[in-house]
C-alpha cells in the first residue's frame, strides 16, 4: 500500500486569549487530497465511527522569529490498532 501524504498543521500562540476557555494557541493547516484519500481507505477498510491517527510534533521558530509549534498527521496503519507506549 503506498503512503498517503502527511496533514500538516501549523498553530501559533493565541494573542487574542482572554478568557480561561480560549485555546491557547491556533493556527492553520493543509490535508492532500492523498492523506484524505488514505483515511477514508482505512475507514472503509475498518468500519467504525473513527479512525486511529499517529501524530508528530516540533517546536519551531519562524522566519520573523514566531515561536510555533508544527504538527503532522496520518492514518495509523499499525495492525494492533494499540497507541505507542510513552517512553517516560
Amino acid at each position: 500500500m503506498e503512503r498517503a501524504e502527511k496533514t500538516k498543521i501549523w498553530l501559533y500562540k493565541n494573542d487574542y486569549k482572554t478568557k480561561e476557555n480560549h485555546p491557547v494557541k491556533t493556527g492553520n493547516g493543509e490535508i492532500p487530497k492523498e492523506a484524505l484519500r488514505g483515511i477514508v481507505e482505512k475507514m472503509k477498510r475498518e468500519g467504525g465511527d473513527t479512525v486511529k491517527i499517529k501524530a508528530a510534533a516540533w517546536e519551531k521558530v519562524s522566519k520573523s522569529g514566531t515561536p510555533y509549534l508544527f504538527i503532522t498527521i496520518e492514518p495509523d496503519d499499525k495492525s494492533d490498532g494499540k497507541p505507542d507506549e510513552v517512553p517516560f
